[in-house]
């Protein structure tokens, strides 16, 4: 199992590399945020640095986009999806209650 998991983040990190990351950049920015642990640490920062440069900050994105990815994806796959969604909404609440007074608009 350790082998696996070893072997797991290697390819991981041959895909999502400084070399390989502007030509993979759109599909990397359709992944959920790795786990927080020093084993992931070189692949948040490319995940980062990637989803800063290609799309804008808004909270309606990150609902959008973990709604979409949440559909095609196994539901226990989706937990960092869903943390980053958690502390994105906490951090953001002005920006959550404009979201939530334009719908109240829109009938």
């Amino acid at each position: 199992m350790v082998l696996v998991s070893f072997q797991a983040i290697a390819v991981l990190k041959f895909l999502i590399s400084e070399e390989n990351a502007e030509a993979l950049s759109h599909s990397i920015a359709l992944l959920d945020p790795f786990p927080d642990s020093v084993k992931f640490k070189s692949l948040n920062k490319i995940y980062k640095q990637i989803q800063e440069r290609t799309r804008t900050p808004s909270l309606l994105d990150d609902v959008q986009r973990f709604l979409v990815v949440s559909s095609s994806s196994l539901p226990a796959s989706r937990l960092e999806g869903l943390r980053h969604l958690h502390l994105q909404i906490g951090s953001r609440k002005n920006e959550l209650l404009t979201l939530l007074q334009k719908s109240k608009g829109v009938k």
